[in-house]
């Protein structure tokens, strides 16, 4: 008996990427338009790329998600807003997202638009997974730091599609909380312009730059040693990172896990010790064991790639390798440190190969690359040339077949009178076209009817299929093919015409339905026209801290980032006495919390925490729905970045709060880190560390 197995779940950074992922076996693709996404340094697809993979894709069972995985600002809702209608239009199978404005949006405006929320909304225990349930999520992708224990509980508590990556790079902070990047290169991670500070080096010592570490870069997660106990959770996909990644690491990366997933089907073992060549140390992650030396590499960044020698740089925009094998055309190659610092990337295109005996040197003409000194290791990245995917999605567009439409013909003095129908609504009626029929012969009598039907239900390069034909036609009349296949032709380019002005014509009246909810919702973030940005006081609540220990009930107790489903009753048993006792403000520093909060009584004043960032008018609208009195402005976004809700009255900051550049579910060994001269300090919480700014 076949074993039932999820969804295996490829990255496409490119349409490189997914066609090289198609070959290998992957179920499904997630990939990112030019805007909106969380890996914009990918080559991501233009939206005709994105119209072809999924006529490709869906001609061959394959589905395909498109990611709006970051924050969206308030004046690019417009814009996010006409990308919506274009996904909706051409059925691309869900969107992924992390802004709670734009869930709040599709749910309510795109019932065929599936949601997917993004390991970016943090959705790590019951409260947070119920939240985005009632919001129309249909999947969650879950946060990386769960373990095998806890996904099996939230699967129980909030039974829902789950979401879980099982290969590739891992943060180091949870996701959608890192700041990092922000505050040091103004790089927002939840804008999709990750630096990856993570994988840069840190100080033990302010004055001592010879004890550089890596505390902070993570090994790869690689689940295949334990998969077999991730398949035993039935999760609905399991999903390989890696949209930065080139085709080949793809196409090997799920050519492995095809492999693994068929032989569990079958009955085998999925689980596998083998590693990937080339690829990065790893760990089985968060799963079985969370303790940092574990799952850290602080000894280097992290390489990629297999070494293949070594590489000087002596002249500008040219490298010289230093070999023992040669390469072919579109080899992807890296240029690394002695500390695994990437010097440069690039595809081999344009060089000259020189061989002696064993020794094979390359003179690489790349762009970008600075003259210095030393030798560097040159990683040989892939090399997989995958099909072009310009032609396959260009064919598969022709075959595509956006509506199933039935038909009904009646003859009439000559005329043939043509309706069409969609969902059994009528959208072409009485459509006359001259169809001059002959008497039959004896032998032909009901041949017309048949002729018609077989011809009608071919549509070639129009963008329908015909599924019935209602045929009301004289048996006694006759008409050659050709003749058929001509008002056949004539028939189908007006429904073609009649189809696309319809569509057209709903989705103008849906932008101007959406226009007008836009303008509405300004009105109802009670903007003003001068600064109206309040200060709130606040004051962190733990589990162990009694109700006289705080201060007087006016402060704003400020409720924890994460916290795992086996705590989650004792908070909130801690909560509901605090209320009882008088105390009614509270920061909810995730959605799951305003939710929690609604629930006990109608005099909490409820703010939601700068880790829910509200960021335009409708995810404002929506926390307001869910209780929220205000709303706290991320310390990494500059007030103006989101006008005009800045200039709200719900609007609040936190004066004097610490910059915390990472959350981190591990224990940090550290108390202090050093970087670029700046000193760091590594806060305790009840499950999460902080490192923050000193």
């Amino acid at each position: 008996m076949l074993r039932t197995i999820p969804e295996l779940l490829a990255p496409a950074g490119s349409p490189e990427a997914l066609m090289a992922g198609l070959d290998a076996g992957a179920d499904a693709f997630y990939c990112g338009a030019p805007d909106f996404n969380a890996r914009k340094r990918a080559k991501n697809f233009t939206r005709d790329d994105i119209e072809g993979a999924t006529a490709l894709l869906h001609s061959k069972g394959k589905k395909l998600y498109i990611t709006l995985n970051t924050l969206i600002y308030d004046h690019e809702l417009p814009a996010a807003i006409e990308l919506l209608i274009f996904l909706n239009r051409i059925k691309v199978d869900a969107v992924i997202v992390q802004d709670l404005g734009i869930m709040s949006l599709i749910s309510e405006n795109f019932p065929d638009l599936t949601i997917h929320a993004s390991t970016q909304a943090f959705a790590h225990n019951r409260l947070q997974c119920e939240f985005l349930r009632n919001l129309g999520v249909r999947r969650i992708v879950l946060p990386r730091e769960m373990s095998l224990v806890e996904i099996e509980e939230i699967q129980r508590l909030v039974p829902l599609e789950y979401e879980i990556f099982i290969h590739g790079a891992m943060c180091f902070s949870f996701s959608g909380a890192c700041l990092f990047s922000s505050y040091e290169f103004g790089a927002s991670g939840n804008r999709g312009e990750c630096r990856q500070a993570c994988r840069h080096a840190f100080a033990k010592n302010k004055d001592t730059a010879s004890e550089e570490f890596y505390p902070f870069s993570m090994k790869d997660l690689n689940s295949a040693p334990i998969l077999d106990k991730l398949l035993s959770l039935n999760p609905a996909s399991l999903k390989i990172e890696g949209r930065l990644k080139n085709s080949d690491y793809v196409f090997k990366t799920v050519s492995h896990y095809r492999k693994l997933l068929d032989t569990y089907k079958s009955g085998g073992t999925a689980s596998s010790s083998e590693l990937l060549k080339g690829q990065r140390i790893s760990s089985t992650g968060y799963f079985t064991d969370s303790s940092y030396s574990r799952i850290v590499a602080s000894e280097a960044p992290g390489i990629t790639g297999e070494v293949i020698g070594q590489a000087e740089i002596h002249k500008r925009d040219e490298i010289t390798l230093n070999l023992s094998k040669t390469l072919q055309k579109g080899s992807r190659i890296r240029i690394s440190d002695d500390k695994g610092r990437v010097i440069h990337d690039g595809t081999l295109l344009n060089f000259n190969t020189r061989q002696s005996g064993s020794k094979v040197t390359i003179h690489w003409y790349s762009a970008g690359v600075t003259p210095t000194k030393g030798r560097y290791t040159a990683l040989l990245l892939g090399s997989t040339n995958p099909q072009d995917p310009t032609r396959a999605f260009k064919h598969a567009l022709t075959e595509r077949k956006l509506d199933s439409v039935t038909l009904s013909l009646k003859w009439k003095s000559g005329q043939l009178i043509t309706e069409a129908s969609v969902k059994g609504k009528t959208f072409l009626k009485d459509h006359s076209s001259d169809f001059p029929l002959e008497d039959a012969r004896s032998g032909d009598r009901d041949a017309l009817t048949l002729k018609l039907a077989t011809i009608f239900a071919e549509t070639a390069a129009h963008t329908f299929s015909v599924n019935s034909v209602r045929i009301d036609i004289p048996e006694s009349k006759f008409a050659p093919p050709s003749s058929i296949k001509a008002i056949r032709r004539e028939i189908f380019d007006a429904v073609e015409e009649k189809l696309k002005s319809l569509r057209q014509s709903s989705e103008s009246v849906l932008m101007e339905k959406l226009y007008g909810i836009y303008e509405k919702k300004l009105t109802d973030c009670a903007i003003t026209d001068g600064e109206t940005l309040q200060q709130c006081k606040i004051e962190e609540l733990t589990l162990e801290k009694e109700a006289d220990a705080l201060s007087d009930s006016d402060v704003y107790l400020l409720l924890p980032v994460f916290v795992a489903d086996s705590r989650l009753p004792l908070w909130e048993k801690k909560i509901k006495s605090l209320i009882s006792s008088g105390y009614s403000r509270f920061i909810a520093s995730s959605y799951g919390w305003l939710s929690f909060l609604k629930q006990q009584n109608k005099t909490i004043k409820a703010v939601s925490g700068p880790y829910v960032y509200c960021v335009n008018r409708f995810t404002l609208s929506l926390l307001r729905l869910y209780g929220a009195d205000a709303f706290i402005i991320s310390p990494d976004i500059k007030n103006g970045e989101i006008a005009p809700l800045n200039r709200s009255k719900f609007a609040k900051i936190i004066p004097g709060i610490p910059k915390e550049y990472f959350i981190t579910r591990l224990r940090l060994p550290e108390k202090e880190y050093f970087y670029k001269g700046k000193s760091f300090n590594v806060t305790n919480h009840d499950e999460y560390d902080t490192l923050n700014l000193n």
